[in-house]
Order: structure tokens, then sequence, then C-alpha cells
């Protein structure tokens, strides 16, 4: 994984309650193409921040 990679991580509670991560996906590297399907639910043009609502899955992606 690299800095900018778009990325999903599955966290779960240790016997402690605390959130532990669980396991990582990486969903796409920086210089990658991929493509979003859904509706952008923010954009901020200035932080190149990007929010998508993926009607598919019910899951909102954001752009960090």
């Amino acid at each position: 994984m690299q800095p900018g990679s778009l990325i999903d991580i599955q966290f779960s509670l240790d016997p402690s309650n605390r959130d532990v991560a669980e396991e990582f996906t990486v969903l796409a590297k920086p210089g990658e193409s991929f493509v979003f399907s859904g509706t952008v639910s923010s954009l901020d043009v200035r932080s190149g921040a990007l929010a998508v609502d993926n009607h598919s899955d019910d899951q909102n992606y954001d752009s960090l």
C-alpha cells in the first residue's frame, strides 16, 4: 500500500471492546484508473475531496 491509495478496512472488537483492523483491501493505487457508479454527495474542489453514494451496496465512498 502507498500513500493516496483507496482502501477498505474491516474492523472488529477485541475482548477489551477496542476496534481492531481485521482486513485491509486495496481498491486502487495512485495512477490507476477506476470507475465509481453512484451519486456525488460531496465535492470540495479546493482540497480534491470527493464522496460518492453507491446505491448498489448502500455505501458511501470518500476520497481523502
